[in-house]
């Protein structure tokens, strides 16, 4: 975690679910009129899986990627991957305030490296490019319910590398992978003290001890997940 945090210093929001209850919904039903890499929460269509981050100047491609078609096999074929290793994303040009991102998009996807080493400004310029928005606290509160905690879905407090996004049991009641066991930016910017400050979710099941970062971290542990 880089800085410290004083008075008026900037910071913005993310969120971990440690230990949610829960049963495998893997039978539930997704959708309900979101697109195919989309589970409706409410009146919000999230992301069902962690997003990977894909550089691409095919337009074809671009265009499937914000209507939630795109393949593994098309993205493979057609798009670079970055989010993987530290600086990758300011090597392809996309600097960590999000300036010159335009042609690198937030995917949700099954069977990929979800994204870290990512600010929460890059988060946030990503998902726009996708055509989507990070969660809000209610709406990443509300797709996480029911995610199980244990095996397969260790979600208290890991700290390793993710693996591949859709790890089969590891389901919201909704039908969302993976929601917990590893951070994710929202879009909130909370306040703790008398400044503006982010969040952490630290969840013995609600939600409890907001805790922040610098927008402009990037970590290993850290990610994020879209909406629309």
């Amino acid at each position: 975690m880089r800085g410290a945090r004083g008075p008026g210093k900037v910071t913005a929001t993310i969120f971990l679910q440690r230990e949610f209850q829960g049963v495998d919904s893997l039978s539930r039903i997704r959708g309900w009129g979101c697109p195919p890499d989309a589970v409706k929460v409410g009146p919000t269509c999230v992301d069902a899986y962690r997003a990977s981050v894909w550089r691409t100047s095919d337009a074809t491609l671009a265009r499937k990627i914000r209507l939630g078609t795109a393949t593994r096999a098309e993205l493979q074929a057609g798009a670079v991957q970055l989010g993987l290793a530290d600086e990758d994303l300011a090597g392809a040009g996309c600097s960590a305030i999000g300036n010159g991102c335009t042609d690198i998009y937030a995917v949700s996807i099954a069977d990929v490296r979800p994204a870290r080493f990512i600010t929460w400004y890059q988060a946030v310029t990503l998902a726009r490019n996708a055509g989507k928005r990070l969660l809000t606290i209610q709406e990443w509160w509300a797709a996480a319910r029911g995610t199980p905690d244990g095996a397969p879905c260790p979600l208290s407090g890991s700290t390793g590398p993710p693996g591949l996004t859709g790890t089969p049991g590891c389901v919201s009641e909704v039908g969302a992978f993976e929601m917990g066991g590893f951070f994710e930016w929202l879009a909130e910017w909370v306040s703790e003290g008398g400044g503006p400050s982010p969040a952490l979710w630290n969840s013995q099941g609600e939600l409890s001890d907001l805790i922040g970062l610098d927008p402009d971290n990037r970590l290993a542990n850290v990610g994020f997940r879209a909406a629309r």
